[in-house]
C-alpha cells in the first residue's frame, strides 16, 4: 500500500482517534525498529507534511530526557506553524502496553505540556499494527 501524499492528506483532517490511528496505520503498517515518530498538526488539524523519525533511543527514559525531547519537540512545532503534535513510540512487541511504554508516554507527555506544545495523541506502533493510547492507559 503507498502512503498518503501531502495533496491527499490536506483534505482529509484528523479529527479523532479513529482517523489518526488510520493515518498512522496508513503511514507506517507496523513496527519495524524501535524509535519514535513525530507528526504535526495545523490549526484544522491536517497533517503537515513533515514526518520525523527519532532512533537510538535510551531504553529507559528519564525526565531530563523527556524535557530535551519535549524541547526539540516544541522547537519544531513552532519553525513550522504547528498547532499540535502527535507522538508515535515505535516497539518490537504485539501491542499490549508495557510500564516502559506507559512511563515513555507520561513523561513525554508531561515534559511537552510543561513547555507549552499540545499533544494531540500518543499512539503506538508495534509488530502486529498501530493503537491509539487513550491518557487513562498512561497518566496515572
Amino acid at each position: 500500500m503507498k502512503p498518503p501524499s501531502h495533496d491527499d492528506t490536506r483534505e482529509r483532517p484528523l479529527t479523532n482517534p479513529i482517523e489518526i490511528e488510520n493515518r498512522v496505520t496508513e503511514l507506517l503498517v507496523h513496527a519495524n525498529q524501535r524509535q519514535l515518530w513525530l507528526m504535526f498538526l495545523d490549526d484544522e488539524q491536517v497533517q503537515l507534511p513533515l514526518l520525523i523519525p527519532v532512533d537510538s533511543l535510551p531504553g529507559e527514559l528519564t525526565e531530563d530526557d523527556a524535557r530535551a525531547f519535549a524541547l526539540a519537540i516544541g522547537d519544531t512545532a513552532r519553525n513550522l506553524d504547528a498547532a499540535s503534535v502527535l507522538i508515535v513510540l515505535e516497539e518490537l512487541h504485539d501491542g499490549q502496553l508495557t510500564d516502559r511504554d506507559r512511563a515513555w508516554a507520561r513523561l513525554l507527555h508531561a515534559a511537552c505540556d510543561a513547555q507549552g506544545t499540545v499533544v494531540r495523541g500518543i499512539l503506538l506502533c508495534h509488530m502486529r499494527g498501530v493503537r491509539w493510547m487513550p491518557q487513562d492507559d498512561y497518566r496515572w
